[in-house]
């Protein structure tokens, strides 16, 4: 056994029912669909101890109703159910689609959030951060020239 696969036996455990069979325990986890930004790669997976993750995704024990921060890369390996919004259980490509999709939300979601702040601190500028906001409403990227305004301004 990997030392990883040691180090996540002795975190899962203590949060599980199941003590013995880590296949069983394992069983008892899904993913919750709260995933948490920390915005830079600064925390550690709680289940394998694997550190410099940006992304924390929750996990819920249906049985001790237990939850743990993990990274997608155990959800991934350790095959924990991952849900979409319906409530139907992904499996295989779906599963690892629905973790990117999460964390492409989490991205729009600060880039709306930084032009929401930068079109309140200016009233002049206000038209120029709304036209960034359509493009990157209608396009999902920057313009060169719209994104060294958009830094520009963070910087004032």
């Amino acid at each position: 056994m990997s030392s990883w696969e040691d180090t996540s036996q002795k975190n899962l455990f203590p949060f599980s029912k199941e003590q013995s069979d880590f296949e069983i325990a394992l069983q008892e986890w899904a993913h919750t669909g709260v995933l948490v930004d920390h915005l830079f790669p600064i925390e550690t997976c709680q289940l394998c101890g694997h550190g410099n993750l940006r992304y924390h995704f929750e996990i819920v024990n249906s049985e001790t109703q237990m939850t743990m921060q993990v990274g997608s890369s155990c959800i991934e390996q350790f095959g924990i159910r991952v849900y979409d919004k319906e409530g139907k259980e992904l499996k295989g490509k779906a599963r690892k689609k629905q973790l990117r999709l999460e964390i492409k939300i989490k991205k729009e979601e600060l880039v709306y959030k930084s032009l929401l702040s930068l079109w309140k601190a200016s009233d002049e500028n206000r038209e120029k951060v709304t036209l960034c906001t359509r493009e990157y409403q209608e396009k999902g990227k920057f313009s060169p020239r719209k994104l060294l305004f958009i830094f520009q301004q963070m910087i004032e």
